[in-house]
């Protein structure tokens, strides 16, 4: 940049805590929390889930006007979110890193609607336990989230493009390889 142009500077990395978070049995997580195996269940995670640049607005929005929801929302964080009474939802508050990592390894996808995120370790920390992204295309997300791949990346912020890309998980949701997502995040971060 302009601003450093000639300066000595460094790149700190991102990374995620191999040890904490890794690829765990998603019939082994679902037994822990009591999600059968044919339930199609989404995460949400947040510090404090109401934080408007974290898009959960949308997301509440894209679920609830979800023609003939049939899935489970887990969330984890600060003040439980209330849905509309035909959604099954979860509320953990808030996890320590190693329960955080069953929730992760439970879900079908991990749904990151943000709206504000230079890269987001919540993201890294699915993906590090096996579990594609839902992610819209902000910020560092599209140059983590390879479309088909590792996840689905949303057209924008919106709860339609979210539920465009929900349903388009479900479509495809078959063809994640858990272990290949694992694998890239370990590799790369």
């Amino acid at each position: 940049s302009g601003v450093f142009k000639g300066m000595d500077h460094q790149t700190i990395p991102t990374y995620i805590d191999a040890a904490a978070y890794s690829l765990t049995d998603k019939k082994t997580a679902r037994e822990q929390l009591g999600i059968s195996d044919d339930t199609i269940t989404f995460s949400f995670v947040a510090d404090y889930i109401e934080n408007d640049r974290k898009g959960f607005r949308e997301l509440k929005e894209a679920i609830e006007s979800y023609p003939s929801p049939g899935f489970e929302i887990l969330t984890v964080g600060r003040n439980a979110p209330v849905f509309a009474s035909h959604i099954k939802h979860r509320h953990f508050g808030q996890l320590e890193k190693n329960e955080l990592s069953i929730v992760y390894a439970a879900s079908d996808a991990f749904i990151f609607p943000t709206k504000e995120e230079a890269l987001g370790n919540v993201m890294l920390e699915a993906m590090a336990c096996g579990t594609p992204v839902i992610g819209t295309p902000v910020g560092g997300l599209p140059d983590v989230i390879r479309d088909g791949f590792n996840g689905i990346l949303t057209e924008g912020t919106s709860a339609e493009d979210i539920q465009k890309g929900i349903r388009r998980f479900i479509e495809l949701k078959d063809t994640f390889n858990r272990k290949l997502i694992q694998a890239n995040i370990t590799d790369n971060f």
